[in-house]
Parts: C-alpha cells; sequence; structure tokens
C-alpha cells in the first residue's frame, strides 16, 4: 500500500511539474499537417520551425477571420499539456484526426471566446 501511494504521489508530481515548465506551441501556418514544423512557433504569430508539439507542450490553435484545416497526423503520441482551438470573425478552425493518439493531461478548449468557433473531428486513432 505504501509503495503504491508512493508511485501515485510521484506520477502527480511529475504531472504537476509537466504544466508548469510546459512550452507553448502556436500554429502559424494555413491549412497543413500537424507534423509539418514550418506551421509552428513558439510565440503567436512568430516565427515558424520550433516542430511539432511534444509531450508536456501546451497548444493553441487560433486564427482571426481566418479558416484553417488541421490534419493530426501524429505518431509519436505525445502526451500534451492543453489545446486550445478557436477562431474568431469569419474564420474557423477544424482539426481532423483520422488515426494516431492525441491525449491531454489538462483541458481542451475549443471555440471557447465570444464568437470563437472551432471544431474537433475524430473518425479513428484515440484521445
Amino acid at each position: 500500500m505504501k509503495a503504491t501511494v508512493a508511485i501515485l504521489t510521484a506520477c502527480s508530481a511529475m504531472l504537476v511539474s509537466m504544466a508548469a515548465n510546459a512550452a507553448s506551441n502556436y500554429w502559424i501556418g494555413a491549412d497543413g499537417n500537424w507534423t509539418d514544423t514550418a506551421n509552428w512557433s513558439d510565440t503567436e504569430g512568430g516565427t515558424p520551425g520550433i516542430g511539432a508539439p511534444v509531450t508536456g507542450n501546451k497548444v493553441y490553435l487560433h486564427a482571426n477571420g481566418v479558416s484553417k484545416t488541421i490534419v493530426y497526423n501524429d505518431s509519436t503520441t505525445p502526451l500534451l499539456n492543453t489545446l486550445e482551438i478557436n477562431a474568431t470573425n469569419a474564420g474557423t478552425i477544424v482539426v481532423t484526426q483520422a488515426q494516431y493518439n492525441l491525449t491531454f493531461t489538462g483541458r481542451v478548449d475549443i471555440g471557447f471566446t465570444n464568437f470563437g468557433k472551432g471544431s474537433f473531428i475524430q473518425s479513428g486513432g484515440s484521445n
């Protein structure tokens, strides 16, 4: 019993540490594949090329007046921190997942601001 409590405590501490130190990935591309490094930056509207999100990262898919379709195609199965999908004005963001696994330790927000729009379409894989 003591070993189980110790393991659960260690796992909880690790998840809290991951959330506190999570790097951020911002989608800056147009339509495209999740794993295309040119679609990602570490700041909103920043320089591309930081690579697709990895375990522990916070992921932001935002757009203002632009519609985007993002295809989740990551076979590495990262355990991400959070996901925000939100487009404002005339834009919308659609994320499609037909295979692989997409998992999170934190929250997933879709279309969460005033008049925000977004969708997540899963036809395969798991989350």
